[in-house]
């Protein structure tokens, strides 16, 4: 069994054309990548595990027992997709609600790990109806581990902004909260169809230092034509509360055909979110994403080797 990605796609089809045994692949790649290996199966789901292997329960909670004392950040989820239709996402756009009796598993599912903080998988955190439930996952985990922390969410400015939201999370045992800006650009976020401005920006963030909450910024790199002036300088000024940064480069892949960027899919490293190589970038615009990405690192991590930012030839778009 395989969970297919870009970055693991070319390994996944040596493999299958090497070892002709039954392989069950699922993920984030084209179906088609497979076709002519009869002993392949590539399912749309989880929810197709059980043609494949009988008796498969997908509503069985997950037994961690296997990975007991190891040190990690379990994921856990009240929800699955996403209502907002940003262009380059592949998220599911239908919102899902965990069924009340397994939230309460979920939690439980847990003990055997060692952890201080658990990240809430759901893309847009307070969007879904059951949010305040977190509280009681808090509580439950808590019982049982002396050692939590809390937890992290993601959601996007605009939500958080709403009023007492900040002030609920963080009462739930929310200590860092992550922010899809990609960019701090008007134009580029409206191009991006992102769901919030730079003023819901400005405020969330305000919102979330004051009630002692630190801020992770999730940004995307290699967008045509864009400069990132701006995104450094917004991170350099709030530095102080950005424990750090999740970077990646603008990917087209399997699942985000809604985008409407109009970006070539096939090229090699288009489809790589962790690669520069994009077809649609000068070096110049490489090279200026990739200065900027090290000035957000040296205002991150003091210490990190930095030159000046230049401003990236944009002539050709």
């Amino acid at each position: 069994m395989f969970s297919v990605l870009e970055t693991n796609l070319r390994y996944v089809k040596d493999f299958v054309s090497r070892v002709r045994r039954p392989t069950v692949l699922g993920g984030y790649t084209d179906p088609a990548e497979f076709s002519g290996h009869d002993h392949v199966r590539y399912l749309g789901g989880l929810d197709e595990l059980g043609s494949q292997f009988p008796g498969v329960r997908r509503s069985a909670t997950p037994d961690y027992r296997l990975f007991a004392g190891d040190h990690v950040i379990p994921r856990f989820s009240l929800s699955s997709g996403c209502s907002f239709r940003c262009n380059f996402c592949s998220v599911p756009t239908q919102l899902t609600l965990t069924p009340v009796d397994r939230v309460a598993e979920n939690a439980e599912a847990y003990r055997p790990l060692s952890f201080e903080l658990v990240y809430v998988d759901d893309k847009s955190f307070g969007e879904a109806r059951n949010w305040r439930s977190l509280g009681d996952v808090g509580r439950r985990i808590s019982a049982y581990n002396p050692g939590f922390l809390g937890f992290i969410v993601q959601t996007p400015p605009s939500l958080a902004c709403r009023d007492g939201f900040i002030q609920e999370c963080w009462d739930m045992g929310v200590r860092y909260i992550e922010f899809g800006l990609e960019i701090c650009d008007d134009r580029w976020l409206a191009h991006l169809r992102k769901p919030f401005r730079m003023r819901h920006v400005e405020q969330a963030m305000e919102l979330a230092t004051a009630a002692g909450m630190k801020v992770v910024p999730n940004l995307i790199f290699g967008i045509p034509g864009a400069d990132y002036t701006g995104t450094v300088d917004w991170i350099s000024r709030n530095a102080a509360h950005i424990p750090a940064v999740n970077v990646n480069w603008l990917a087209v892949h399997q699942g985000n055909e809604r985008g409407g960027l109009g970006l070539p899919h096939r090229e090699q490293g288009n489809s790589d979110e962790h690669s520069d190589r994009k077809t649609w970038l000068s070096e110049s615009e490489r090279d200026h994403g990739w200065q900027a990405i090290r000035r957000i690192y040296a205002a991150t991590a003091p210490g990190f080797p930095v030159e000046p930012l230049v401003t990236a030839d944009m002539s050709g778009h």
